[in-house]
């Protein structure tokens, strides 16, 4: 659509579908004040596609673009199993980027939607399902609903040994705000995940972001799973630190969360070290990532949940209600301000357990007030060679984050709870329990290097049980020696009791009744 007309539809319906080697079924709507010399354009047309099978491959694409002041038209996808892959990108010289199903939208159109249903859903090796806004309208959202979705791998340029796309090259699912051509001021699209199953791994992604120095908002990242699997590399990330604006929120909802990182080993590049959920900004607000689980999260082997700010926005919160809580081998759930905008809080509710072994979790804040922790937790909360911290680095003005937790037993284990100050106000500790039990080198401070220490608060009917519970024996008693004897052998000794019951004589014995003892 080039003026004011509205664009036809493609209307595909197969057994299989393959779209590959730089090939694209596409509409648009390309109006704007250059051809017609009026502020107005046509829409693009809807593209609708049924399939048993469908096939993206090394950039074949299915796309719908919304230019100047049209709209963008609505991708409709439905299939029993999708593969989008960009395994062989390289090889592929056209112009279309992108291996999958895209939608662009610049001055000040309007994108339509990606929609996309599937039984089984694989975005493999650098293919993505991309949405792109680069005017001051509204960008497209990705709608997908499938039973079970894999995000996984990325795509290398065989020449010069790194992503052929940059930032883009290895995100499975993306929405973001580009900056490079012009300064995108709208608002991007929302990315909607529906499934049973998600598992994202070996440096596949979902994100909404801000690039290239672009100033509108990101969108928000909305996830309802029943297990979801993050592990080597893999992220769900909500981020403006590119661009001047707002971060997207991340939502989720689901049975169990499980982030698995890679421990020790050192990531293969390209893939990022970092495994698990974020939300980063710089100038603009920071998203919040909010986890409702209905049954537990896992945190293992270096994975983690950061919300931080590298500027003067405000740093975004994290909030995670699940049944039990578990985080091991140094993984990590932080807050962090890194410029002047404040570090967000962090809240748990957690129905049952909250256990950390050898992990931390914390918020820190270099220039600014840092971010308060509030643990609640139904049964216990158990640290072992753990960290619960809050620090601000700051001036005088700064204020340090306070700590609260709220289980029935508070068991510290080699760790600490510590709210620290250099020169401002040291947050405040108050851990309210029916049992309160700290081995001997666990610590819990709040305190000031050079300005006003914070107050620690320990509320416990039950904090020190070593007065009433007496330490066993060194010698163990035979349990042989606490068993009674035999009759017999105790009536050898001349101790012996006896019950007789003698009969009446001449009465007859009482049929049923007992017999008569020969003892007198």
């Amino acid at each position: 659509a080039y003026a004011t007309g509205r664009s036809g539809d493609i209307y595909i319906t197969a057994g299989e579908l393959t779209v590959q080697n730089g090939f694209g079924i596409g509409t648009a709507a390309t109006a704007d004040q250059l051809w017609t010399g009026a502020n107005y354009g046509g829409d693009a047309g809807n593209i609708t596609v049924r399939a048993n099978s469908i096939n993206l491959l090394d950039k074949g694409n299915i796309y719908s673009n919304g230019f100047g002041y049209g709209r963008g038209g609505v991708i409709d996808i439905a299939a029993h199993d999708v593969l989008i892959s960009a395994a062989n990108e390289a090889a592929v010289t056209n112009l279309q980027t992108v291996s999958g199903v895209a939608a662009q939208t610049d001055n000040f159109s309007n994108g339509g939607l990606i929609k996309l249903q599937a039984d089984n859903l694989k975005i493999l090796d650098g293919g993505q399902i991309s949405t792109v806004l680069l005017g001051g309208g509204r960008g497209a959202d990705a709608d997908i609903q499938a039973k079970n979705i894999l995000i996984s791998g990325y795509v290398l340029d065989p020449i010069l040994g790194y992503s052929l796309s940059g930032i883009d090259a290895r995100l499975a699912v993306i929405t973001h705000l580009d900056g490079s051509l012009s300064t995108p001021t709208g608002v991007g699209g929302n990315i909607n995940v529906t499934t049973d199953n998600l598992q994202i791994t070996n440096g596949g992604a979902v994100r909404t972001n801000l690039f290239d120095g672009a100033s509108g908002t990101a969108g928000d990242i909305n996830i309802s799973a029943g297990g979801i699997n993050i592990s080597s590399g893999g992220q769900i990330y909500a981020d403006s630190f590119r661009g001047t604006g707002d971060s997207g929120n991340i939502n989720i909802t689901a049975n169990t969360l499980g982030i698995a990182g890679f421990g020790n080993s050192q990531a293969p590049f390209p893939i990022p070290e970092f495994t698990g959920l974020s939300t980063t900004t710089n100038a603009g607000r920071g998203g919040t990532i909010n986890l409702s689980l209905t049954g537990d999260l896992s945190v293992d082997s270096g994975g983690g949940i950061n919300a931080e700010t590298q500027g003067s926005g405000l740093g975004g919160a994290i909030s995670i209600a699940a049944q039990n809580i578990n985080l091991t081998n140094g993984s990590s759930i932080s807050a962090a301000s890194y410029g002047t905008g404040n570090a967000g809080n962090i809240d748990f509710k957690v129905g049952n357990t909250f256990t950390a072994r050898n992990s931390t979790v914390s918020t820190q804040a270099v220039e600014s007030d840092g971010g308060d922790i509030v643990l609640t937790a139904g049964y216990m909360a158990r640290l072992i060679d753990s960290k619960i911290t809050t620090s601000v680095n700051g001036g005088p003005q700064t204020v340090g984050g306070n700590i609260t937790v709220d289980p029935d037993f508070v068991i510290l284990q080699g760790s600490s709870i510590v709210a620290n100050a250099f020169q401002g106000k040291g947050g405040n500790i108050r851990i309210a329990a029916d049992t309160y039990l700290a081995d001997p080198v666990s610590v819990v401070s709040a305190s000031s290097a050079l300005g006003i220490d914070g107050t620690v608060d320990i509320s416990a009917p039950i904090s020190d049980i070593s007065a009433v519970v007496q330490p066993l024996p060194k010698e163990f008693v035979s349990a042989t020696e606490l068993l009674r004897e035999p009759c017999e052998v105790r009536a050898r000794g001349g101790k012996s009791s006896s019950l007789v019951l003698k009969g009446r004589d001449g009465v007859p014995n009482e049929p049923g009744g007992f017999l008569p003892s020969p003892m007198n």
